[in-house]
């Protein structure tokens, strides 16, 4: 009896298989679409997915974390800052709520493994030439003229960019980002300034002078009345895992410098960190400082000289600076809370425990995924795969339409002979049977030659190596190399929309064929 169904079996998939080359004429251009769109759709796909992979092991391991927590209305702005249109520069971030009790409950969870605070602040990084640097400026004036690259000389300032600054706690981070290498230098020494710039920025300086251990000045715009300045040393140079001259002019500093520079340190009246003898001094009119009369003449304590005296010895000392951003990394205020999370960990499940802990949907809190963390070419390469896949639904069905109306035309061409089969004693689902193994041999067929095809276009795209310049295209790719991968999910997923496109095409086909009379078919 086995025998009798195998030969069954054998003799459905020859009779099906005589139907499609009998009708290949009508379901050939159906056919070349299917093996075609597959092709194009799985390679697409591949160089997407190996894109995708790249940014998301590089950045989740170097820069982001899996998820941050940020206030409410951060929602327009990234590490990198704002992305705006037109007003984004004037708009200033806002720290974020409950920032120490969030990350006591985060590190809590034992769902999560990482918890890093930090700041950022869009900054001018300047370096000017005092006497000790006028010998470096001559040579990068001569640098220039060699190469014969016309440059304005300027008096003062040699080094002049706008970068987005980063502050976070050194120690900290190392452990929290596995993928920051560091290439040279070493990381500020914990309680002291200093800040780190990508590989790339330190090849532009160091072509015509040794940045390494040089102090810059930093300067922000905190409102629309204020401004902070702050000078850091310049400590290392480190190394993302991805190439992405987004990413490039961001500079990584001491917690303690970025807060100043974006007005977050803690406690608002900056007298309240000093002595009581300085606190006097911050309250005196500065004509009193400068008069020619004591004044002891209108009621004060000490002429101006002590007083001028005592200013000096007040900032020279330095104890005053460092008391007002002294503060502990574990301590807001903080713009971002990055989260690093077991694996698979959702952003459900970190909101859902949130909630047990007292911080519910009403809190005024963000929690973003690393890609909405830093915005950019992450964003991008997750859009376009959107929209790649958008547009291959459409094209399938529109396939799925022709494949239909093929196979229609085909039954109602062969309706005498589907009658003669039911007359001999074939029941409904041998037939049936055998107008879905048609469709399949056609559409998921050609699909399954698609994918096939496209991953030997994928094979060959790896080992032709190809390698592209433009900026732009690099910051899409995350280097330079245009590379594909496959995954068993990827194939899976192709498969099963193959199957359900090949399922949808015999729909109306069946319901043509199950209207078919033995008796009148053969008339």
């Amino acid at each position: 009896m086995g025998d009798a169904a195998d030969g069954g079996a054998r003799m459905l998939f020859v009779l099906a298989l005589r139907n499609v080359r009998r009708n290949m004429h009508r379901l050939r251009p159906v056919a070349i679409v299917i093996v075609a769109g597959f092709s194009l759709l799985l390679t697409g796909n591949g160089v997407l997915y190996s894109i995708n992979r790249s940014f998301s092991q590089g950045l989740r391991t170097s820069l982001t974390g899996d998820f941050s927590l940020s206030h409410k209305d951060m929602a327009t702005f990234t590490l990198l800052g704002s992305s705006s249109l037109l007003a984004g520069e004037y708009r200033q971030p806002k720290d974020l709520p409950f920032g120490e009790d969030l990350a006591a409950a985060l590190r809590s969870d034992p769902g999560v493994t990482g918890v890093l605070g930090v700041t950022t602040v869009p900054a001018l990084m300047e370096l000017h030439a005092g006497d000790e640097k006028k010998k470096a400026l001559e040579e990068y004036y001569r640098y220039n003229e060699e190469r014969g690259v016309r440059v304005e000389r300027q008096s003062e300032t040699y080094y002049s960019s706008v970068h987005p600054l980063m502050g976070m706690d050194f120690t900290a981070a190392a452990k929290f980002f596995p993928g920051l290498e560091l290439v040279s230098g070493s990381f500020p020494e914990p309680g002291k300034p200093g800040f780190l710039v990508q590989e790339g920025l330190l090849k532009d300086m160091s072509a015509w002078f040794d940045p390494m251990g040089v102090t810059f000045r930093f300067t922000s715009n905190i409102d629309n009345s204020n401004f902070s300045i702050r000078e850091l040393p310049l400590c290392g140079v480190y190394r993302l895992p991805l190439s992405d001259p987004a990413l490039a002019p961001l500079v990584l500093a001491d917690y303690a410098s970025v807060r100043d520079l974006a007005g977050l340190r803690r406690g608002s009246d900056p007298a309240s960190a000093l002595g009581d003898d300085a606190s006097a001094l911050l309250g005196l009119d500065i004509d009193e400082l400068f008069s020619d009369e004591g004044a002891d003449s209108s009621g004060g304590e000490g002429s101006s000289a002590e007083l001028l005296d005592g200013l000096a010895a007040m900032f020279s000392s330095g104890n005053a600076a460092e008391d007002l951003s002294a503060s502990s990394p574990d301590d807001g205020p903080w713009h971002f809370l990055l989260i690093n999370t077991a694996r698979n960990e959702g952003a459900g499940s970190i909101k859902s425990r949130l909630a047990e802990a007292g911080y519910g949907p009403d809190q005024e809190f963000l929690l973003r995924d690393w890609r909405a963390t830093v915005g950019g070419s992450a964003m991008l390469v997750r859009f376009l795969q959107l929209v790649l896949n958008l547009g291959a639904l459409f094209v399938i069905f529109g396939v799925v339409l022709i494949a239909t109306n093929g196979m229609t035309l085909s039954i109602f061409e062969r309706r005498a002979e589907f009658g003669v089969i039911r007359a001999m004693g074939a029941s409904k689902p041998y037939v049936l049977a055998l107008v879905v193994l048609e469709s399949a041999i056609v559409v998921f067929g050609g699909a399954v030659l698609g994918l096939l095809l496209g991953g030997l276009a994928i094979l060959a795209l790896n080992l032709a190596g190809l390698r592209v310049d433009n900026q732009y295209v690099i910051m899409l790719l995350g280097g330079k190399a245009i590379r594909g991968e496959l995954s068993v999910g990827l194939l899976a997923w192709h498969a099963l929309g193959a199957m359900a496109m090949a399922l949808a095409a015999c729909v109306s086909p069946l319901r043509k064929v199950l209207g078919i009379q033995p008796s009148r078919a053969m008339a």
